[in-house]
């Protein structure tokens, strides 16, 4: 595989960038994958990246196969979520290439929202049998619930079960799963644990991440575009209630988002603070 490269506009894709012109293989490519924010396109775009047979996706339901590939001394690309806790180890090794990405906060919320919701449509029993039982009973709850009728939902998203999907679910998995929901101790983890990854971006800069990938990962594919939004439903954020409703479930999101950004910018991309480059 191709070495780093240095680049005029930003630093060498190096853990740490300690040594000026440092240069190691990437042939081992981990992606934590926070729901709803592009991973499963961008998990395309690694399919020629490694040898045949070595691409895996959504390696949380595959545990076993997961542990294997990654410590069988082979090539491989892996995405999954977990939350950063199970696989800090993975995360830490110096000789795997490791990625996440963020999205703004409350269009990565609404957007897992009506992705459980549309679980919960009358036709959709057989789906729901895919899907773990308190979160199939979750999406039959919301299905019959307005997104914009705040007091209707305020009792739903107070169940355990959707504290545990929704409440600033970025922060959650870059840190670990804990009981209830977010606070301080945990959104100072998050953005502390962005150091250990080897690249970061914000999904508004995908078009200038994947251009720097490209120059380091030979075989890098384009990232399609494509719309998975299983729910059409007008969510009115002009509305001060509705909109301070959802800004509660994101309030470590938005900090946790708004310090990727601007490191990730500064670090990798070699963009300005007000600079947007979406794919």
């Amino acid at each position: 595989m191709r070495k780093f490269q240095n680049s005029k506009s930003a630093l060498p894709l190096s853990r740490g960038n300690a040594k000026e012109g440092e240069e190691r293989a990437i042939d081992k490519i981990f992606f934590l994958h926070i729901p709803k924010t592009a991973g499963s396109a961008f998990n395309l775009a690694f399919q020629e990246a490694v040898p045949p047979g070595r691409h895996f996706e959504h390696m949380e339901s595959r545990r076993e196969l997961f542990y294997s590939i990654i410590s069988d001394g082979k090539p491989f690309y892996a995405s999954g979520h977990f939350p950063f806790s199970r696989v800090r180890d993975l995360v830490m090794r110096p000789d795997v290439f490791t990625i996440t990405i963020f999205r703004e906060p409350l269009k990565q919320l609404l957007s897992h929202l009506k992705w459980v919701k549309a679980y919960g449509r009358p036709d959709g029993e057989a789906r729901r049998r895919l899907i773990p039982e308190n979160i199939a009973e979750l999406s039959l709850a919301l299905w019959e619930t307005d997104l914009n009728d705040v007091a209707r939902l305020e009792p739903i998203l107070a169940s355990p079960t959707a504290i545990s999907l929704f409440d600033n679910t970025q922060t959650r998995y870059m840190t670990r799963s804990v009981a209830g929901r977010i606070g301080e101790e945990q959104g100072r983890f998050s953005m502390g644990h962005l150091k250990h990854f080897d690249f970061f971006f914000v999904l508004d800069d995908m078009a200038a991440a994947h251009v720097r990938l490209t120059r380091e990962i030979p075989g890098l594919g384009q990232i399609p575009r494509t719309n998975e939004a299983m729910l059409s439903e007008t969510i009115d954020l002009q509305d001060g209630r509705v909109r301070a409703f959802y800004e509660d479930f994101v309030r470590f999101d938005r900090q946790l988002y708004n310090n990727a950004r601007r490191r990730s910018r500064r670090r990798f991309l070699g963009l300005a603070e007000d600079e947007t480059q979406s794919v």
